[in-house]
């Protein structure tokens, strides 16, 4: 058994039951954004492959998180503004992100790494190659992650106060 060493920035909590809210989503998409740069700190510094593997591991479900989160985000952003489509893709939503969010290579980096993670994730031959390419874009792009935390947290915070605009307002 390998023994973890405490300094490694491991994190054990007990599981949170949260609502199913844009507030949330944002949350949890911050979350796993900031576990995972963790993560790829950690796995630049240490050399024992078992550990190194399990972190590429961990980094990768943690993208899968950070996707859904994203999908759940910009469908209500795409509501929101008027330009939800029937197309429910992960695909779908990058696309409508690079082209109406203001962003940078950083942010189109990271877009595109969730593109390429939907396009292979179901190919259990290439997790090898969606492990490389999350570490090679952890690298060039990492910084992407939370730029684009912050573009879709403005984007919601504007649409929620033309939202509370629009409202009637309560009779006294």
């Amino acid at each position: 058994m390998v023994e973890i060493p405490k300094d490694l920035g491991f994190h054990v909590e007990t599981p949170e039951v949260l609502d199913r809210t844009i507030e949330n989503s944002l949350q949890l998409m911050e979350k796993h954004t900031r576990r995972m740069k963790e993560d790829y700190e950690t796995y630049c510094r240490i050399g024992d492959e078992r550990l190194r593997d399990t972190l590429a591991e961990s980094m990768n479900s943690r993208l899968n998180k950070i996707a859904q989160s994203f999908k759940d985000i910009v469908s209500f952003i795409q509501i929101q503004n008027g330009d939800y489509g029937y197309d429910e893709s992960l695909s779908s939503k990058v696309r409508y992100a690079q082209s109406n969010f203001d962003s940078d290579d950083d942010v189109d980096g990271i877009l595109n790494l969730i593109k390429k993670r939907n396009d292979i994730t179901h190919d259990y031959f290439n997790e090898n190659q969606l492990n490389y390419e999350l570490l090679k874009a952890m690298e060039t792009y990492g910084e992407g992650l939370s730029k684009l935390v912050i573009i879709l947290k403005e984007k919601c915070q504007l649409l929620d106060k033309t939202l509370k605009q629009k409202l009637p307002k309560k009779k006294k």
